[in-house]
């Protein structure tokens, strides 16, 4: 079928369902002026554009006007997520909390973001954990996993946008600098920095919310409504009537020390003897449907949540509370006001789990607790004695019981 029939046919449809005036004279015409490439004329091909628009779509061309009308209606900043200087970790979660701050402070509406990931250096390199070679494979995986699927833990956020090319971003970036405050601040990209001095602590720290008047007003995750009804009925299906009890592993090569010991948790699960409580497992995402290494008659793994950060964040909300080591999930529970969790934290010598490294990032020292935490969101900072941590599980279980916030709330609605 040669163009001129399958343009008769397409017009003879269109006139069939609209009976509306032909297009055939617009299409060809159309058609003519873009073959002729950059000497084309725009106006003619605008008004053929128009036409042939408001009769395939009636009511389309009205909604799209409606939409340009607004225009940019209030203030908006721009969150630029630069992974030359942001690690393809959790990190960039706290930072959209820190910038959405930003956001309030300024009184902005809408808080749009841009990632930005170069393909051909699309990271920080000379870390043992993001090789120039694991993150050239998997920059995308990561950006979409760890970046854009945070957006949609964050309150206001509008656009969302993911740039692999520098120069494209930037080009993009001084059409916007009239129209959008800039996170940080002090942004170029030709110098990503996010932090300003050597004292101060880098964006993506937790520190950085700790001024705020309110908790409330500063640890806004949300989890969305569709992984929220799936985490439920995963649990309802796996779980219940039994009382979900998260517990969230790590194991990676970076920082082995914060690993978890199967063999330890397997000890520490058993000791907790509460026929009430099921726990739930979340390996490590790169252990994901792997064997299961801790094995106790309470517990029932759940390598789902660790594929989706709203899944998993869904899921640490819908159990009773949660247990995570020194692993970035974490990061779920701390900027919640409304998720329950123990958090075992050790610090070792050197790394980004040293004793200065978590007070300068995140405000705390040995012994304390994270700002803005509730009775029932806990920092334990024994790891070593697996009777005393067992100890702070079922405690957390009794609390709980004895103000009656044990079973989770949507447990009343399962039938």
């Amino acid at each position: 079928m040669d163009f001129d029939e399958l343009l008769r046919l397409k017009t003879e449809a269109i006139l069939e369902l609209r009976r509306e005036v032909p297009l055939d004279d617009f299409d060809r015409q159309l058609n003519e002026e873009l073959a002729k490439g950059s000497s084309a004329n725009w106006g003619v091909i605008e008004n053929c554009l128009n036409v042939i628009s408001s009769i395939m779509y009636p009511g389309r061309g009205k909604q799209i006007e409606s939409q340009f009308a607004e225009g940019l209606a209030g203030r908006r900043v721009l969150c630029v997520v630069d992974f030359a200087a942001i690690p393809y970790s959790f990190n960039v979660l706290v930072y959209l909390m820190v910038c959405n701050k930003f956001r309030v402070e300024t009184a902005a509406d809408v808080m749009d973001v841009a990632f930005v990931g170069h393909a051909s250096t699309p990271g920080i390199l000379n870390q043992s954990h993001h090789t120039e070679e694991v993150i050239k494979n998997r920059f995308r995986t990561l950006c979409h996993n760890l970046g854009i699927a945070a957006t949609r833990l964050v309150p206001n956020v509008g656009s969302v946008m993911f740039f692999d090319n520098r120069a494209l971003f930037a080009t993009f970036l001084d059409s916007v600098r009239s129209s959008h405050a800039i996170f940080p601040p002090y942004y170029d990209p030709r110098f990503p920095l996010v932090r300003t001095s050597e004292s101060r602590a880098d964006n993506f720290c937790f520190i950085h919310l700790t001024d705020a008047p309110r908790a409330e007003d500063v640890l806004v995750l949300k989890r969305p409504h569709d992984e929220t009804l799936m985490a439920r009925r995963w649990l309802k299906k796996n779980v219940y009537p039994a009382i979900p009890v998260t517990l969230t592993l790590r194991n990676l090569s970076f920082e082995p020390v914060k690993n978890s010991d199967p063999e330890k948790w397997t000890r520490i699960l058993t000791e907790v003897r509460d026929p009430r409580v099921k726990f739930v497992i979340l390996p490590d995402y790169y252990d994901a449907f792997g064997d299961e290494k801790i094995v106790s008659e309470n517990v029932v793994y759940c390598p789902e949540a660790t594929l989706s950060l709203p899944l998993r964040a869904a899921t640490y909300g819908a159990a009773a509370f949660n247990i995570f080591g020194n692993n970035g999930p974490l990061a779920i529970g701390y900027l919640s006001t409304d998720i329950h969790y123990l958090i075992f934290l050790d610090t070792v010598a050197t790394g980004s789990s040293s004793a200065s490294e978590i007070k300068r990032g995140e405000g705390l020292e040995p012994g304390g607790q994270f700002w803005g935490a509730s009775d029932f969101q806990r920092l334990v900072w024994e790891t070593q004695d697996e009777g005393r941590m067992a100890e702070a599980i079922a405690k957390l279980i009794a609390d709980l019981d004895r103000t009656q916030r044990l079973v989770p709330e949507w447990y009343a609605g399962v039938d």
